[in-house]
């Protein structure tokens, strides 16, 4: 998932539609792969698109730097880059997938981008987030997002959410203060399951029921 296999990039290359720049992998205006071993990286201007899986596994990688144009981070962009610390995503950033920073235990901070409108499931399952705002404009809580951010403590939602999905905030058992916005017109079973009703306010009382913070097992 992580590289392209020589074959396949030789084919890509004899059609004329990718190109290597340094050391990444480029189709069009998507990144697709970066196939270096630098820990501080600067993504080249011109591209729009991190593509699914770009640096996926990478465990050499603290820092990147994401320029200005980029629109969308597509599904495990970043997945289980174990040390990972830090990231610029611009506010030309609309979309961020499912399972982008999946496992990024070292990102203890991250500035989402005032234009984001839609996160995928699971974006920051199992990460080291400590504090989080999620933007005005973003509606969906999907499932999963916040699943096991032990380290959580500070989470900021916006007044646009209205749906908080299955697990959403699944043991994020250091959070003592999360205000769940009036917006708010349904929550999933298990969003909440491992904190306290006491750490959570709700604006809209109606929606508070248990499934919210119970858990059933799959098996």
């Amino acid at each position: 998932m992580k590289i392209l296999c020589i074959k396949t990039v030789l084919l890509l290359l004899f059609l004329g539609n990718l190109f290597a720049q340094n050391e990444f992998i480029v189709i069009e205006d998507k990144l697709v792969s970066y196939i270096g071993n630098e820990k501080n990286i600067i993504i080249p201007g011109g591209i729009k698109i991190i593509g699914a899986y770009a640096f996926s596994d990478n465990n050499i990688v603290e820092s990147v730097y994401i320029p200005e144009g980029v629109t969308s981070i597509e599904r495990g962009a970043f997945y289980n880059c174990i040390n990972l610390e830090t990231i610029n995503i611009p506010n030309t950033v609309k979309t961020i997938e499912e399972l982008a920073f999946f496992m990024c235990k070292s990102l203890l901070k991250i500035i989402l981008p005032n234009e984001l409108t839609e996160i995928g499931y699971g974006v920051f399952y199992n990460s080291g987030l400590i504090e989080i705002t999620i933007p005005e404009g973003v509606t969906i809580i999907p499932s999963m997002t916040f699943f096991d951010c032990e380290n959580l403590v500070n989470i900021l939602l916006p007044n646009t959410l209205t749906y908080i999905g299955f697990g959403a905030f699944f043991r994020c058992t250091k959070i003592k203060s999360l205000v769940i916005p009036l917006s708010v017109i349904h929550i999933d079973i298990g969003a909440f399951f491992g904190i306290e009703l006491n750490d959570i306010i709700f604006e809209n009382v109606n929606i508070i029921s248990d499934d919210i913070f119970s858990w059933y097992d799959y098996r």
